[in-house]
């Protein structure tokens, strides 16, 4: 009776060698792993996206408010030059019509009033009794022109301030 070693083998053996093959199974194992690795790789990318995504959100924010900063500058600066060339306008109007200066000076005045205004209606009528009196007034054209234009301008500076 010769056996040959290793060919013949007993069950306990047998069994013993398939459970030792399935605990070395590395592909089953690496593919395990390969699977976990994925999964942390997704997390860490979406974590990165997502951090990304509110940086841009950041800087484009902060891009947005300097530009509504800047914006409102130029306003204000739009603004103040328009204030006074109302204001160089009125100087040379009272310095050409001298034999009309007090009454050009209260329409003047009038027309400001609309600034002080408490609410639209007060602004629409104090603007509607000064354009009757700039109607009223009588005088070269070229000085009803003038005046119905600041009080315009007044006006509609008091409506987009209000």
């Amino acid at each position: 009776m010769s056996e040959k070693k290793g060919v013949n083998q007993t069950p306990q053996v047998s069994e013993a060698l398939k459970k030792a093959v399935q605990d070395l199974n590395l592909s089953s194992k690496i593919s395990q792993q390969f699977a976990e690795f994925d999964r942390s790789s997704k997390v860490f990318f979406d974590d990165q996206m997502k951090q990304m995504e509110r940086i841009q959100d950041y800087e484009a924010k902060k891009v947005a408010e300097e530009y509504e900063y800047k914006q409102s500058v130029l306003s204000a600066l739009q603004g103040i030059e328009k204030n006074t060339a109302i204001l160089t306008e009125m100087s040379m109007l009272l310095k050409e019509n001298k034999d009309k200066q007090e009454e050009i000076f209260e329409i003047m005045v009038e027309i400001l009033a609309i600034m002080k205004s408490s609410n639209e209606e007060e602004a629409k009528s104090r603007f509607t009794t000064v354009m009757e009196k700039i109607t009223a007034f009588k005088d070269g054209s070229e000085t009803l022109i003038s005046l119905y234009g600041m009080a315009q301008q007044v006006y509609t500076v008091y409506q987009s301030l209000s």
